[in-house]
């Protein structure tokens, strides 16, 4: 886990890992991908299923989604822009396989295969191949329940 002041983040998917970096001083947890693969999450339901089925060890810290944002490392699920660009040595802008391929579209706007724009709701094109943010603790996602039913998993562990 990461302590940033008294915040916590990295692998916090569930009530216990809540439990656990608050007894070690957090004031908060964050849990991003938890609430990534939500019912009423915005993003798409095929980056929401990704999530639910990733097992642990699928994430990967990485600057292959840079578009818009360079020289600032992500973790993302690997996919198939991920392996391309790692098969080929991991290639600096400019040198990337399929660089210049449009992978999602969203009211007229295109998303080229390296952009750090995650696919949303109602984006079309291709969801898999574009940055599939994802933390430590994606293993542990396992379900893509209404936010409330998270809520209430995690205050009543809390509460007790």
């Amino acid at each position: 886990h990461i302590f940033s002041g008294r915040d916590a983040a990295g692998g916090i998917a569930t009530a216990e890992d809540v439990l656990r970096v608050l007894s070690r001083g957090a004031a908060a947890a964050l849990l991003g991908t938890r609430f990534a693969a939500t019912e009423e999450s915005d993003a798409h339901d095929s980056y929401k299923r990704a999530l639910v089925d990733a097992p642990e060890g699928t994430t990967v810290r990485t600057k292959c989604f840079d578009g818009m944002w360079p020289d600032a490392p992500h973790r993302v699920l690997r996919n198939s822009t991920y392996e391309k660009w790692n098969a080929a040595g991991c290639p600096p802008p400019g040198h990337r396989p399929g660089e210049d391929d449009v992978v999602l579209m969203t009211d007229g706007v295109a998303f080229k295969r390296y952009s750090m724009v995650p696919p949303g709701a109602r984006m079309t094109g291709e969801p898999e191949a574009a940055a599939l943010y994802a933390g430590y603790g994606v293993g542990k996602v396992g379900d893509c329940p209404p936010v409330a039913a998270v809520m209430r998993d995690l205050s009543s562990l809390i509460r007790s």
